[in-house]
């Protein structure tokens, strides 16, 4: 079963992607992970500012695991993308476009007053970076760091846009001209 403190870290996680992290009040959470009030302060004693960060590190590290994943399964960098974006796309779409990525979201919203969940996020977009780099290594695509960081900054903006525009497609699409570009 799983314990209170990973309800709390998933709950979080949910409504920062949903509604930010100013939206998302701690009751809310604590109602969404079906967790007694008491049990956010005693798993996270720092209170919602360490339970902000606790939850974008779990959301950073399982979307790591996935593109990492992806990357080790040998397919090709312009195919990697292609399937990424999909992922993406239908998970817009099946969240009604409710849910985006909780990394721009604390990005936009909290980095310029919080120099630890900026951090955060920079850590984050650079071992994202770091994974798509290294596929495009393996393949022998010079520029290899650039050409993620271009990949990585179309995706991210192409989800915002299909979220405000409710068009998932528009990730498709930046996806397939990402995945061209990729290999010239």
């Amino acid at each position: 079963m799983e314990d209170t403190r990973d309800r709390l870290l998933a709950a979080a996680a949910y409504m920062f992607r949903a509604q930010g992290v100013h939206g998302s009040g701690t009751l809310a959470i604590l109602e969404r992970a079906r967790a007694p009030r008491g049990s956010l302060y005693h798993h996270f004693p720092g209170g919602k500012a360490e339970l902000v960060l606790a939850a974008l590190d779990y959301e950073a590290r399982r979307i790591s695991d996935g593109l990492t994943a992806l990357s080790d399964s040998g397919i090709e960098p312009a195919a990697a993308v292609i399937v990424f974006a999909d992922e993406l796309a239908g998970a817009l779409e099946a969240s009604d476009y409710r849910l985006g990525c909780p990394i721009a979201t604390a990005a936009l919203e909290l980095a310029s007053d919080d120099p630890q969940v900026r951090d955060l996020c920079a850590r984050t977009y650079r071992t994202w970076q770091d994974v798509i780099a290294a596929r495009l290594t393996a393949f022998g695509i010079a520029d290899a760091q650039e050409r993620a960081e271009m990949a990585l900054c179309a995706v991210e903006g192409a989800l915002v846009l299909a979220r405000v525009h409710r068009d998932a497609n528009i990730i498709r699409r930046t996806a397939a001209r990402v995945a061209e570009s990729l290999m010239n």
